[in-house]
């Protein structure tokens, strides 16, 4: 297979709730919706007649790569290394498919998700203009797929 010349670089906005709501709002290159609420991710991409919904922790092709949703710092067993702005949390012993979350050292917030796929790709979402103790907007909030969007489950037998 042969890689990409040069790395997609996407825009957007995420929101999280510690009530189980995570939601990414791309903008750019396309309009793209990841919706997860408890154990359930939602993909959608605007203007496609069809949504992919996925249960995580369930051996699809989409769901390893979610697992990290469901991060728990009290039950860390992975490395953490210090670094001069960030520390460096990872989860992949020897290079293998995982997380690396890069934490501010100063107010302990996510700056950075790097998610390593068993195929050797990588997936790096850079988390900026943080804001938080704000209430969640409607439109995530309150969102629903357009009418008519036929939903494919992801989910294995």
């Amino acid at each position: 297979m042969v890689g990409l010349r040069r790395p997609l670089h996407y825009s957007g906005r995420l929101y999280f709730h510690r009530e189980g709501l995570f939601f990414m709002a791309y903008t750019r290159p396309i309009e793209y919706i990841l919706q997860v609420q408890g154990k359930t991710a939602l993909l959608y991409v605007k203007g496609n007649p069809t949504a992919d919904r996925v249960t995580m922790g369930q051996e699809s092709d989409i769901a390893p790569q979610a697992r990290w949703f469901d991060w728990n710092p009290t039950a860390f067993s992975g490395e953490i290394h210090q670094l001069p702005q960030v520390y460096r949390f990872s989860t992949r012993p020897d290079g293998a498919p995982g997380i690396d979350l890069f934490l501010d050292r100063s107010s302990l917030l996510v700056r950075r998700i790097v998610i390593h796929n068993k195929g050797g790709d990588t997936t790096d979402i850079v988390l900026s203009e943080i804001s938080t103790g704000h209430p969640l907007p409607p439109a995530v909030t309150d969102f629903r797929l357009p009418e008519g969007i036929v939903i494919n489950s992801m989910d294995r037998p």
